[in-house]
């Protein structure tokens, strides 16, 4: 699988077209879910499945008027981060689309027929969270970064947390969303990683040939080169997530010595297959940069 080194971060969304199962749980249908009621959230999903959207809300440098009340709105309900996104896709009728927090990547034929990947960035509704979040002391990855496409937050100066949210869906609309978690921890001059799927909505899913990407930053020239690759696996289970097994999680992915006085990083990278639905590629979720010293440690 070819490197795609991109900055990009993730988004999410709920759907109409199936209970989440935070909808079913406060809403009157019991499903198997997770953690506790999200407060506003909840309130916000409650309340909103019987609003119709009126307004869809796009960047003006598209140049897309705004919806009318007699075209077909998208019976949906995103997160603030990438409303303007899936409104985009949705409007447009995009065929196999990803929304993440930077804007929407999908398929369309050329002159000659040929099937490309394109990207257009999208204004977020709201501004991205970036380092120095609050850190809570338990696993809250569920409930963590549900406002924003990426967080990252320093956990300690030897470990650190990216979360990405990504939406996808065709031509048809929207059709699930899910989230990526990954975690670095640095040991001397080793790094070590572990990855998290967590499913939010629509069908199971399945990822495939996903990996961790080791990036070294030349510090003369800027140029980053490649440190290594390692598989994201636990030993066991394949990485797949479902709405009765909503959350999966890999085993320790340990990079080799990271001999140069540089700065690293790790990048997430993955297809992914909803049941009923062709191939997706995700963007690429990087970790945050951290430093390797003569003294034989490694630090964010």
């Amino acid at each position: 699988m070819s490197q795609r080194h991109l900055d990009v971060g993730m988004g999410g969304l709920l759907l109409h077209s199936g209970p989440t199962r935070s909808e079913a749980r406060h809403c009157g249908t019991k499903v198997q879910g997770r953690g506790k009621p999200r407060g506003a959230r909840v309130f916000r999903v409650c309340i909103a499945a019987v609003i119709a959207l009126m307004t869809l809300v796009v960047p003006s440098a598209f140049d897309v008027r705004t919806a009318k009340a007699e075209e077909p709105q998208p019976a949906i309900h995103v997160e603030p981060a990438l409303r303007n996104c899936v409104s985009y896709a949705v409007k447009h009728a995009l065929e196999q689309w990803v929304c993440t927090g930077s804007g929407v990547t999908y398929e369309s034929k050329d002159a000659s027929g040929k099937t490309r990947q394109r990207f257009v960035a999208i204004v977020q509704s709201r501004p991205r969270l970036s380092q120095g979040v609050t850190i809570k002391a338990s696993d809250d990855y569920d409930s963590w970064c549900e406002y924003s496409g990426v967080c990252h937050r320093k956990i300690s100066n030897y470990i650190e947390e990216v979360k990405g949210n990504a939406a996808y869906g065709n031509q048809n609309g929207a059709i699930g969303s899910f989230d990526i978690v990954v975690r670095t921890n640095l040991n001397g001059r080793q790094a070590q990683w572990r990855v998290t799927y967590i499913w939010d909505s629509g069908p199971s899913i399945k990822f495939e040939h996903p990996q961790i990407s080791c990036w070294d930053k030349e510090p003369i020239t800027g140029v980053w080169y490649g440190c290594g690759s390692y598989v994201v696996s636990n030993g066991s289970t394949a990485p797949k997530v479902s709405p009765s097994s909503w959350r999966w999680n890999s085993s320790w992915l340990y990079s080799a010595r990271l001999e140069r006085d540089d700065t690293y990083h790790g990048a997430h990278d993955t297809y992914f297959v909803p049941s009923g639905y062709p191939r997706y590629a995700a963007s690429v979720l990087n970790t945050g940069n951290f430093n390797c010293f003569s003294n034989g440690t490694c630090k964010f």
